[in-house]
């Protein structure tokens, strides 16, 4: 559990850091409803959930997909900007050991480690998928779902923004087992 908290954590600072730096003349208000919403994590209308709700599975999963979104992207900027947030997600220490799959949907086209690929294809293999998907686009609004972390990168994105990472909690210390005294039972027969 204290994974799960040190992960969203670190990925709402840093969505906070990026909405921050992206959108300097907005303020944060924190939703009162979400904040008092501790026992039901998603009773949120649009099926968003609380961030722990999306790390917990992350965890527990051995596969993820990234998903660099560049479908209707018409600046050079915000293209770069979510490529290098797919990048850095994939070298997070959080998901080391983690079986990693990009995919980059640009047209009617997918780009993947094998190569380029039709769209579709790509797509069927995304909405089959039961595992976490990191899903980068153009916007500004990041949101968590049960299996799916949504990131909106705009211009202003900070490299190394979008990275997860896990603090393992400190092993609790055992106590040192306390000798005990046997009692002899030799006798002495002289």
């Amino acid at each position: 559990m204290k994974n799960t908290v040190t992960i969203l954590l670190v990925v709402l600072a840093l969505v906070a850091a990026y909405l921050i730096l992206a959108n300097p003349s907005k303020s944060i208000q924190a939703d009162d409803n979400k904040i008092n919403d501790t026992i039901n994590k998603t009773d949120n209308s649009d099926g968003s959930v609380e961030p722990d709700v999306f790390a917990e599975g992350l965890l527990a999963s051995s596969d993820v997909f990234i998903i660099q979104d560049l479908r209707d992207v018409n600046s050079d900027v915000i293209r770069k900007n979510i490529q290098q947030c797919g990048i850095d997600f994939a070298g997070s220490t959080g998901l080391v050991g983690k079986n990693i799959t990009i995919f980059a949907l640009e047209g009617s086209e997918c780009t993947t480690l094998d190569g380029v690929v039709d769209l579709n294809s790509c797509l069927n293999k995304i909405n089959a998928a039961t595992n976490p998907i990191i899903n980068i686009k153009q916007g500004n609004q990041s949101k968590f779902y049960k299996t799916k972390l949504e990131v909106g990168i705009s211009e202003g994105y900070a490299p190394n923004s979008c990275n997860i990472n896990i603090k393992l909690p400190e092993p609790t210390p055992q106590p040192e087992p306390v000798p005990t005294s046997q009692p002899n039972n030799q006798t002495n027969s002289s």
